[in-house]
């Protein structure tokens, strides 16, 4: 049987035992761990016994809080290299941003003719950084 995930798994917030929850639609796996971010759920990790064949409490079920430990450290990192990236982005972005600026700011002068009968000044102020 396949699992829906937005479905089947949506109300697990706790690691759960899927046959204490009348819930094991599947062969392939017997706990479900949620896994955290910022007390957000943003995965679920579903584990299943290897041996099958003998019917007795899993072995996993004892390391149930490290591996869930494990899985959001791991959320963790993934989330951290997301943010880094879009880190570098910005910075490329604000870097073009300020190369725009100083362009900008060439196309006047920095003196402008002064004399007798005329005198001329000028003002470039962009709304943010750059203007059009």
């Amino acid at each position: 049987m396949s699992i829906d995930v937005e479905v089947d798994l949506q109300d697990i917030h706790d690691i759960t035992v899927m046959e204490m929850m009348g819930r094991h639609q599947s062969k392939s796996f017997d706990v479900v761990i949620p896994v955290f971010h910022q007390k957000n759920i943003i995965a679920h990790l579903l584990l299943g016994d290897i041996d099958e064949q003998e019917l007795k409490a899993s072995p996993i079920i004892k390391h149930l809080p490290f591996i869930q430990t494990l899985a959001n450290i791991t959320a963790v990192a993934v989330e951290n290299k997301s943010l880094t990236r879009e880190n570098l982005q910005q910075e490329v972005l604000n870097r073009e941003l300020e190369m725009a600026s100083e362009m900008q700011g060439m196309l006047l002068p920095n003196a402008l003719p002064n004399d007798d009968k005329l005198q001329v000044a000028a003002t470039y102020l962009p709304h943010q950084e750059v203007g059009g």
